[in-house]
């Protein structure tokens, strides 16, 4: 059985964020309420957790701008490997994310896998006002992400 996994609602005035980082690979064994991707709001960033367990196909891309209700992937319980490989995807699907891995100095960790900067909407509203170079700024926020008063 497939479960979706779906931008949850965060607050009531946020309506939209961005998947900054898958937290699993694509194809990896999850558990039910393991964290699997980051969601990045003007208000706060935080860890989604798993609607189930089996193995995790990824629909959306870490920078992508998603809505609250939107599936981003899906849990395929069918597909659920034995006990064995629960224990081993854990750990390796952590470690080979594609952002903490090609990022181990902080300060670039808002790359998306294609390079481009993964930016709040808050974010990408001051820089486009502004005509700012992301790449430019040094992030004050978790993981080396930049913040609104960054850009301003």
């Amino acid at each position: 059985m497939k479960t979706n996994i779906e931008v949850p609602e965060i607050g009531e005035s946020i309506s939209s964020g961005i998947l900054a980082a898958w937290l699993k690979d694509d194809g990896a064994q999850v558990d039910e309420g393991e964290e699997i991707f980051e969601l990045e709001t003007d208000k706060a960033t935080l860890g989604v957790p798993s609607p189930a367990a089996g193995v995790l196909h990824r629909s959306a891309s870490e920078g992508d701008e998603v809505e609250v209700g939107q599936v981003v992937g899906q849990v395929d319980a069918d597909g659920a490997q034995g006990e064995g490989g629960g224990g081993k995807a854990g750990p390796a699907g952590e470690e080979a994310s594609p952002v903490k891995e090609a990022s181990p100095g902080g300060g670039d960790t808002t790359a998306t896998q294609d390079g481009a900067v993964a930016l709040s909407p808050a974010v990408r509203r001051v820089v486009a006002e502004h005509g700012i170079d992301p790449r430019q700024i040094d992030g004050s926020g978790p993981g080396g992400r930049i913040t609104k008063e960054d850009a301003e």
